[in-house]
């Protein structure tokens, strides 16, 4: 059983006002930045140094967001910090195409580290990504740069993800974040299949699929 709210009102209350005025700044901006988005990766430079932070103010962040029905979760392995609602509202709404992109980049996630022995580093081609869209047989038009960008940059943005988005082109490689296993829990390789293969008689394009952002 978790503590009630009372006590964790009355625990943040006392732990918020021992806290000095940087901290109480470094506090907001920190809660700010997983509300908006969701994840902090502290492998990736621009996370590094916040991760330390949520480290240091771990007991405050959890008791305020547990104040609003939310926990903080912590993967200590892949350094991630991450909110999981509490009561299921933590939900995002995804195009079809993101939708897809996601399922793809989980299947890429779970096949490479079982073939090279580790889940960092983990990186896909644009021709393999592209090659295995168009195998699903999903979407009308084969893949090129003008239909995937958009949908490439909106998963860059939930830190599933990494590229150079200011020099995105077809020679890149795509890093694929642990991450992604707290968004697509599925660790069987036919379920990632078969919700694939659902997308294939729902409509092009703008279709949008409600996705857990645990």
């Amino acid at each position: 059983m978790g503590k009630s709210l009372q006590a964790a009102a009355k625990d943040f209350a006392e732990n918020y006002d021992l806290l000095k005025e940087s901290d109480r700044e470094l506090f907001s901006r920190l809660c700010n930045k997983l509300l908006m988005n969701n994840f902090i990766y502290g492998q990736i430079k621009a996370d590094r140094e916040d991760y330390r932070s949520v480290l240091k103010l771990k007991n405050e962040i959890t008791d305020y967001f547990y104040l609003i029905d939310y926990s903080l979760e912590h993967d200590a392995n892949y350094k991630i910090f991450y909110l999981r609602s509490n009561d299921g509202k933590g939900k995002i709404k995804l195009k079809k195409m993101e939708s897809v992109l996601v399922l793809l980049f989980r299947k890429f996630y779970y096949v490479k580290s079982k073939e090279t022995g580790t889940s960092v580093e983990i990186c896909v081609s644009f021709d393999e990504l592209a090659d295995e869209i168009n195998k699903t047989h999903i979407f009308k038009d084969r893949m090129n740069k003008q239909l995937i960008k958009d949908p490439l940059l909106a998963l860059r943005r939930l830190k599933l993800i990494g590229f150079d988005a200011l020099n995105f082109n077809t020679t890149d490689l795509f890093e694929i974040y642990p991450t992604i296993i707290h968004v697509v829990t599925i660790e069987d390789l036919k379920m990632i299949e078969d919700k694939l293969a659902s997308y294939q008689n729902t409509d092009d394009g703008e279709s949008e699929d409600e996705t857990d952002e645990d």
